[in-house]
């Protein structure tokens, strides 16, 4: 598998991706640069994970990922979007799931749960229409470390 970052000639593929997951893709086009993709060797699309940046605070999103990735690659997806957060001077990273089971993942790579008061306002969205759609949410937060 390869990563990159995406470019705006990505924004086609990579909406029909997420949207055949069925995760929402609202205001992807207008944070495309702020984008990991994950290819095969044919150069198509088998993972994304995206940072919706807002000043030097970002939310990770639309992370999807066909079912050949391993969790070695996952893993490398995240350090990738690390890597990306420090070059576009991200302070701060947070993220929002409904599975507890990721949790043990998520403490791996440095993330720490927070309660959403925590976070800007625009991120509380995400968070209350998670809760909405969900009995148990998680808020998280990752410190953004120099990556380079």
């Amino acid at each position: 598998m390869h990563l990159r970052y995406a470019e705006k000639s990505d924004a086609r593929n990579i909406l029909a991706f997420i949207e055949k997951a069925g995760v929402d893709s609202e205001g992807i086009k207008e944070q495309i640069q702020h984008f990991v993709l994950m290819e095969d060797k044919q150069g198509n699309l088998q993972g994304t994970l995206g940072i919706y940046k807002l000043g030097d605070k970002g939310l990770l999103r639309s992370l999807v990922m066909s079912e050949k990735v391993s969790q070695e690659e996952i893993l490398a997806l995240f350090h990738e979007a690390f890597r990306l957060a420090w070059q576009k001077e991200l302070k701060d990273l947070y993220l929002v799931t409904n599975k507890s089971s990721a949790l043990p993942f998520f403490h791996l790579l440095g993330f720490q749960e927070v309660p959403p008061v925590s976070s800007p306002s625009v991120f509380q969205r995400f968070y209350q229409e998670a809760v909405e759609e969900n009995e148990e949410i998680y808020f998280m937060h990752y410190n953004v470390k120099k990556e380079a």
